[in-house]
């Protein structure tokens, strides 16, 4: 997050401080300085997501708002897309899909964004993450969010599957992960 909110800054004062710029992009300027110290001030707070080992009904609201102010900050950054200092992370819409390699595997991907508790598993298939933390933590609750993914996969297509306890995603019951 460090750096994300360096280069907005940086970009914020290279546009203040060119004479063409017009009020429109003045005023913009004051509204994500505002935006950039609410996000300075969130404990725990960064780019790929909070502290994840904190009861489940908390996670999730504070996921959701830390979430929301990731993508802002993004969106923000966005504006300076192909400047020498962005970052690909930073971008909103990732260049390639892997929609098309996990369907050619049997797998179903979750749209980005999606929530997990809301994500529909096929029949005949079942749910799946990346992620296993080895300090107890568990994948995020959206996906994209710290690395996170999640697919629904028949099972014996694709990639090897075990069963995974780690208690992420209790609403669609038993889920897996790669073996």
């Amino acid at each position: 997050m460090d750096e994300l909110i360096a280069f907005l800054h940086a970009r914020l004062e290279e546009t203040e401080a060119d004479p063409a710029a017009g009020a429109v992009p003045k005023r913009f300027i004051t509204a994500a300085r505002a935006i950039l110290a609410a996000a300075e001030k969130q404990p725990g707070w960064h780019l790929h997501g909070p502290d994840d080992k904190r009861d489940l009904d908390e996670r999730r609201c504070d996921e959701a708002m830390q979430i929301m102010l990731a993508e802002i900050l993004q969106h923000m950054a966005a504006v300076w897309e192909g400047h020498p200092g962005f970052r690909d992370k930073w971008r909103t819409m990732p260049e390639t899909d892997p929609r098309e390699y996990l369907a050619s595997q049997g797998m179903i991907y979750a749209p980005g964004g999606t929530v997990v508790s809301r994500f529909e598993v096929p029949d005949g298939h079942c749910l799946v993450h990346n992620q296993v933390y080895p300090d107890g933590r568990r994948p995020a609750l959206r996906q994209g969010w710290q690395g996170s993914r999640f697919w629904a996969q028949r099972p014996g297509a694709g990639p090897a599957l075990e069963p995974c306890g780690c208690g992420w995603a209790p609403e669609h019951g038993t889920h897996y992960r790669r073996a």
